[in-house]
């Protein structure tokens, strides 16, 4: 968890560059003031406006909502766009059940006119024939 942008391990730097810079006594003497600036700086009106001032920041979005009453109309957006993807459901689902079962049969008058698995649409000509170059005359 970062404070005020500062990792743990820059605590620890910071830790130990004050325990170099000031000393084993020093540190707890001055670790002792900087507590009780802190404390009274947490406890002082300064501090409470500041927290109350946040609080309002961050409830101000929902507030202009509120007021403007888009949290209504967004709820009736979104309403209107569940009534209108069932109505979509339900005419795909009805065109489905007037569809024919199986359209990958189709109807045919003969059996030239089939195309079987693995066959050109054009009986005569055989796979390995289709794929050979075609050389044409240019004048």
């Amino acid at each position: 968890m970062k404070i005020l942008n500062v990792g743990p391990l820059e605590l620890v730097f910071i830790f130990i560059l004050a325990l170099i810079v000031l000393g084993p006594n020093d540190l707890a003497k001055y670790g002792r003031q900087l507590g009780t600036m802190i404390r009274k700086f947490v406890k002082s009106p300064l501090w409470r406006d500041i927290i109350n001032t946040t609080r309002e920041i961050q409830d101000l979005p929902k507030k202009m909502m509120r007021e403007t009453k888009l949290d209504q109309t967004l709820t009736e957006v979104e309403s209107s766009l569940r009534k209108t993807e069932q109505l979509i459901q339900n005419t795909a689902h009805d065109i489905a059940a007037e569809l024919p079962v199986n359209l990958t049969e189709k109807k045919v008058s003969g059996p030239s006119q089939a195309i079987q698995p693995g066959r050109h649409a054009h009986a005569s000509v055989s796979p390995q024939e289709s794929k050979k170059p075609v050389m044409r005359r240019t004048e």
